[in-house]
């Protein structure tokens, strides 16, 4: 008796030779295409988390800026802002941020400690240290550190380093000038420019910390 498929059994393995070919299209390249799609979605979901994040940071920023300037001692808003970036910009950049505190932050800690910060107004202190300049110091390494990533133009280094010379120059006499952030000690600016009133070896270390700090980071590969 010769064996006869029936309609039924014929449709069944119509089907099953479909589902085949259509399982065949998807080899392993495919499964590691939708996979790494799955992987895009979850961290675009985490990244619109942590921009959310960072517009409540920004809009506190502004007003604690607006509100505090005019009530608080400047050092303590910029202690408060600075930290605050510094936080915002770990959320954001995550270890990357976490390689350059652990550079920045103990060459401000060697500075605070070598050099005795004592303002003309309030100084906050822990220990010998004071929290103005390590504060200062640590975000703006990181920050240098930052713009010297993010450009990508010849010579690099040697146009980093006068950039960074220049906007310490800006940002010493802004503060010393405008917000009354003074040390307590008589000695002259840097080359008449009323900026940096500090000892000759400290402001040589000024201007060369920038572009040390980006030649141990470079060193290290961070």
């Amino acid at each position: 008796m010769s064996h006869v498929d029936t309609p039924h059994k014929i449709s069944f393995q119509r089907s099953g030779r479909k589902r085949e070919a259509i399982l065949g299209k998807f080899k392993i390249k495919d499964l590691g295409y939708w996979m790494g799609k799955i992987n895009y979605i979850t961290k675009f979901k985490k990244l619109k988390k942590i921009r959310k994040i960072s517009i409540y940071l920004s809009m506190f920023l502004v007003a604690m800026t607006i509100i505090s300037v005019f009530f608080i001692d400047v050092k303590i808003v910029a202690i408060i802002l600075f930290s605050l970036i510094a936080l915002k910009s770990y959320l954001i950049h995550g270890a990357w941020r976490g390689k350059a505190f652990i550079v920045a932050f103990p060459i401000a800690l060697a500075l605070t400690l070598y050099y005795p910060y004592e303002y003309t107004t309030l100084n906050l202190m822990i220990w010998k240290i004071n929290l103005f300049p390590l504060v200062c110091w640590t975000c703006g390494l990181m920050l240098t550190k930052k713009v010297y990533e993010e450009l990508k133009i010849p010579y690099r280094f040697i146009k980093i380093s006068l950039i960074y010379v220049l906007l310490l120059i800006v940002f010493e006499y802004i503060s010393y000038h405008f917000f009354g952030v003074k040390l307590n000690s008589n000695f002259p600016s840097l080359w008449g420019l009323g900026s940096m009133h500090a000892p000759l070896n400290m402001k040589i270390i000024y201007l060369l910390l920038g572009p040390v700090y980006i030649l141990i980071m470079d060193y290290l590969k961070w």
